[in-house]
C-alpha cells in the first residue's frame, strides 16, 4: 500500500476526521470493503484514499477497481468532483469552491464572470444562495490568479481556494479577504510594471527625437561604402530593439 499514488485532483478534498476514519476502519474489519478503492488507468487513486487508509487501520487488504474511461484530465476532475460533492458531507462552501474551480479549470471563468448558462441555467432548482456561493468562490479564484504574478509574498492569497475546499477557511471569510486584496494587488502590480513604463517613456521619446532630428541629405553621387555600412548597422540595431520588445510582448501576454 506504501507505493500506492494518490491522484492530485483527489487530494483536493479533506480527509476525514480521526474519529470518522476509525468508525470506517471498524466497519471495514467487522463487515469488508463494500466500495473498492477506485484507480485511473495509470494507477491513481481518484475515490477512495479515505476507505484505503481505514483498510490500513482495520489491517484488510483494500480492493481495487480501474476505471479505464478515466483516460484525461478533465474526465478525471468531473469524476472526483462527482463522487465527493455529491456523496460527502462538505459544507455548501466546499461544494460551491469545488464546482467553481472544476468550472474555471475548464475554461468556464472569464473576465471575472462565469459564461452565461454555467451557473445560473434559469431553472427554479438554482437558487439565490447557491448562485451568491459560486460568485463569492470565482471572484477568490480570480484573485488567486492574479495574486500568482505578483511574487511569493502573496502566496496566501493564492492558498484561499483551495483552504476553503479543504475546509480549512470559510467561504465568505476568503471572500471577503478578497475583497480587500483588490487594491493590494493594483499597488503591487503598480510597483510590479512601473519600471516597464518608465523604459516605455523613454523609448517613445527617444524615436521622437529621433524623427524629429533625422534628416538625410539629398545627394545625388552614389552613397560612399563606410556611410552605407554605419547606416546599414544602425538599422539592424533599431530592427533587433523591435524584435526584442515584439518578443516581449509575446511573453508579457
Amino acid at each position: 500500500m506504501s507505493n500506492i499514488v494518490i491522484h492530485t485532483e483527489a487530494e483536493q478534498f479533506p480527509l476525514l476526521t480521526d474519529d470518522e476514519l476509525a468508525s470506517i476502519a471498524q466497519d471495514i474489519a467487522a463487515n469488508g470493503l463494500r466500495d473498492p478503492i477506485v484507480l485511473d488507468p495509470q494507477g491513481r487513486v481518484v475515490d477512495g484514499r479515505n476507505r484505503l487508509k481505514a483498510c490500513a487501520v482495520a489491517g484488510v487488504e483494500p480492493k481495487f477497481v480501474t476505471r479505464e474511461e478515466l483516460t484525461d484530465d478533465d474526465a478525471i476532475a468531473d469524476f472526483v468532483l462527482s463522487v465527493n460533492v455529491e456523496k460527502r458531507s462538505l459544507s455548501n462552501g466546499q461544494k460551491a469552491m469545488a464546482r467553481a474551480r472544476n468550472l474555471a479549470r475548464t475554461g468556464k471563468r472569464k473576465n471575472g464572470r462565469w459564461q452565461r448558462g454555467t451557473v445560473d441555467n434559469g431553472e427554479s432548482s438554482i437558487n439565490a444562495a447557491y448562485i451568491k456561493q459560486m460568485n463569492q468562490a470565482g471572484l477568490v479564484i480570480d484573485v488567486a490568479a492574479r495574486a500568482a504574478t505578483l511574487g511569493p509574498e502573496y502566496e496566501m492569497f493564492v492558498e484561499q481556494p483551495h483552504k476553503v475546499q479543504l475546509g480549512e477557511l470559510p467561504l465568505d471569510a476568503a471572500y471577503r479577504v478578497a475583497q480587500d486584496f483588490e487594491a493590494k494587488a493594483a499597488m503591487a502590480e503598480m510597483a510590479v510594471w512601473l519600471p516597464v513604463a518608465k523604459a516605455t517613456g523613454q523609448l517613445e521619446q527617444l524615436s521622437l527625437d529621433a524623427a524629429a532630428s533625422l534628416e538625410l541629405p539629398v545627394i545625388d553621387a552614389p552613397l560612399p561604402k563606410q556611410y552605407r555600412e554605419q547606416l546599414e548597422e544602425t538599422r539592424k540595431r533599431f530592427a533587433a530593439a523591435a524584435q526584442a520588445i515584439s518578443t516581449y510582448l509575446k511573453e508579457a501576454k
